[in-house]
């Protein structure tokens, strides 16, 4: 039933993209005819220009022509491209460069060429006009013209010392290209596609986009839509999966339409031996990749089309959405180096990828973490645009849902426990805040930089959503009277999991699986711990533990429990907690690490256990690293500790069960 009811909206919603002339025009008019006739027309112009520059002869000015007799039989040589002429002053000449009469002007001292011949020191003066179009093409010529009299010129000096002219050729070099035909065509397009394929699909997007919500709002069908059976998630569904139609099939046609057309073009001009081709999986995967980013501009032109009163409001707002894409031609022209930081940044991560994947240079974790990164932030907007399209006052005429009133934090409102979305949208604020701020503050020093990011970027936007968003704050962190075997539980977790860490760390490396480097973390943790041995593991471990789980076993923990399985909800908690610190050989000891500590809190009720084991975990690894001067105990071989870790995690895990247990 819920299936038609979707199907049904969806080929209305069809039916009315297929009326709206607009957008089957920005769909397939553009990429099937303009594109190809814009392209061939400019790469045709292009080509005439080229030519005729080349073939047109450069007129240079030769002031004391007599002074340098030979530069003079080179320019007027057959096949040079230029031609010389002489002119007696310098004044004349340059009044002729300056109305355009000529196109270069040299000026030779008087006994340039013998005084050049003789070795001493010599300077030849060209003047150009670069506010010209064709000074570029005047200056190679000149400057190969130029090149050929510096070769004479050593020569005379090798004669007249009785030397062979010989002597002063160089050696030649050859340079041999090794890139495919692919791969040459595909760094070319890595240039154009990624800006391509997110505006287009922006495009595709806007009209329908606005046509489901704004226009329907203005006609007073949209009040009519929701008077039906189909629940509002349903009509949302079908509309959104209209509007990403319609973006992903204009992406589409753009980006094959473009490709082959700039493959016709290129291929008539390229110098590759094996000409150009196209990689078909490379185009495939390019398109992958803007999928999660589409999805993320169709929400967005959805939550416009809704917040829009009218249609003129809605283009007013939608405008300023098309820098959106238009952003990834800036990072193209910039071309950073692919950091974890911008994989996970949208519109930029797309662009990256693609321009990886045409170039054979991506590699599965990135393209794994940008798209991941990508579809949490589809996901995010999607949420809201759910919150919006839900809320009773969408058909009323009145309602004005941007406004500075709805920022403000109304004490009559009812508290409320935090959604799955908001979860998610916390941990992507942290989680950039991390990336973008904290390394600015490394030069700090390790205990200002730890402080900062600690109690302002992972605790201090937990406790600002939870502000904010009203949350029953005992609740919410389980900030209730810890049981004391759970406290007993996390001191020894925390100890046992010590020695069961490393062991896996040890087996990583044993098996050179994610094999794990400490070297880096040796080297900036190491001055600290050297200068303060016994302050800075209580500091670290006590800053790790209370705001690493404010945040994550906090709103976090809070919002998957109240929508998933408690395993579920655990792991994810655990997999996110291992992700903020972008460690990829450190992900399976921390995955495992935080699904304990959610465990603790999930069993007990309370945060302060987890807290607890979080501290000591840190506190004693900081404190073996600073008496033994490295970054791990080595456990990991020498099973006697490993043994000790099961038996105390054994003793955690029993003490915390007799704990009475609480539901969060």
């Amino acid at each position: 039933m819920r299936r038609s009811i979707i199907q049904s909206v969806f080929h209305k919603e069809l039916t009315d993209l297929l009326r709206n002339r607009r957008s089957l025009l920005v769909m397939f008019g553009v990429p099937l005819l303009l594109y190809p006739v814009l392209t061939i027309a400019v790469a045709s112009l292009t080509q005439s220009k080229q030519d005729s520059m080349t073939s047109r002869t450069a007129v240079v000015v030769l002031v004391n022509g007599g002074s340098a007799p030979k530069l003079h039989e080179l320019f007027n040589a057959e096949g040079s491209g230029a031609h010389a002429i002489l002119a007696a002053t310098a004044p004349e000449a340059l009044h002729l460069l300056a109305t355009g009469s000529v196109d270069a002007v040299i000026e030779p001292p008087k006994h340039f060429q013998a005084d050049a011949i003789a070795g001493k020191s010599v300077e030849l003066g060209v003047n150009v006009d670069r506010s010209r179009e064709t000074t570029a093409s005047v200056e190679a010529k000149v400057n190969k013209i130029l090149a050929q009299y510096n070769d004479w010129i050593i020569q005379q000096r090798l004669l007249a010392h009785g030397l062979a002219p010989s002597l002063a050729d160089p050696p030649t070099h050859t340079y041999h290209d090794i890139a495919t035909a692919t791969q040459t065509f595909g760094a070319f397009l890595s240039y154009t596609l990624p800006v391509l394929l997110l505006t287009t699909g922006m495009l595709g997007t806007f009209y329908p986009g606005l046509s489901a919500t704004t226009t329907e709002r203005e006609l007073g069908t949209l009040e009519t839509l929701l008077a039906t059976p189909a629940t509002r998630d349903e009509l949302l569904i079908a509309k959104a999966a209209i509007v990403l139609f319609s973006g992903l099939l204009t992406a589409l046609l753009n980006m094959v339409s473009m490709s082959l057309v700039f493959w016709r073009v290129m291929s008539s001009m390229a110098k590759h031996p094996a000409g150009l081709s196209i990689d078909p999986m490379a185009l495939t995967l390019s398109y992958l990749a803007s999928v999660p980013t589409l999805i993320f501009f169709t929400a967005l032109v959805l939550m416009v089309g809704m917040l829009a009163r009218n249609l003129r409001e809605a283009n007013a707002y939608g405008t300023p959405l098309m820098m959106l894409p238009i952003a990834s031609m800036l990072v193209g022209i910039a071309n950073p180096a692919m950091t974890p930081a911008l994989l996970v940044t949208p519109v930029a991560n797309t662009t990256l990828i693609i321009r990886a994947v045409l170039t054979g240079q991506a590699s599965f974790g990135a393209f794994a973490l940008a798209f991941v990164s990508s579809g949490l932030f589809a996901g995010l907007m999607l949420s809201l645009c759910g919150r919006v399209f839900s809320n009773e006052q969408l058909v009323n005429p009145a309602w004005e849902p941007v406004s500075l009133r709805g920022l403000g934090r109304r004490a009559d409102r009812p508290r409320r426990w935090p959604a799955m979305d908001e979860a998610i949208a916390l941990f992507a604020v942290s989680l950039l805040l991390n990336f973008y701020i904290s390394p600015s503050w490394a030069k700090l020093g390790l205990i200002p930089l730890l402080v900062g990011v600690e109690i302002l970027l992972i605790a201090g936007p937990a406790i600002v959503f939870a502000w904010f968003g009203r949350y029953p704050i005992r609740e919410v962190f389980s900030l209730r009277p810890p049981p004391i075997p759970a406290m007993v539980g996390g001191l020894l977790l925390g100890l046992g999991l010590i020695p069961l860490a490393n062991g896996l760390v040890w087996l990583q490396n044993w098996l050179h699986i994610l094999p794990y480097n400490a070297s880096d973390m040796e080297g900036y943790f190491a001055p600290t711990l050297q200068a303060h041995p016994v302050l800075a593991p209580i500091v670290i471990g006590l800053l790790a533990g209370v705001c690493e789980e404010l945040l994550f076993r906090g709103p976090i923990q809070a919002a998957l429990l109240r929508r998933l399985p408690v395993g579920m909800a655990l792991t994810c908690g655990g997999l996110l907690f291992a992700a903020i610190h972008m460690d990829l050989p450190g992900m399976p000891a921390r995955t495992g690490l935080g699904i304990v500590l959610g465990w603790i809190v999930w069993r007990s009720g309370a945060i302060w256990p987890a807290m607890l084991m979080h501290a000591v975990y840190d506190g004693v690894q900081l404190a073996w690293m600073a008496r033994a001067q490295d970054v791990t105990p080595d456990t990991g071989g020498d099973w006697k500790w490993v043994v000790a870790g099961v038996v105390l995690c054994a003793a955690g895990i029993m003490a915390t069960k007799v704990a009475k247990p609480r539901k969060i």
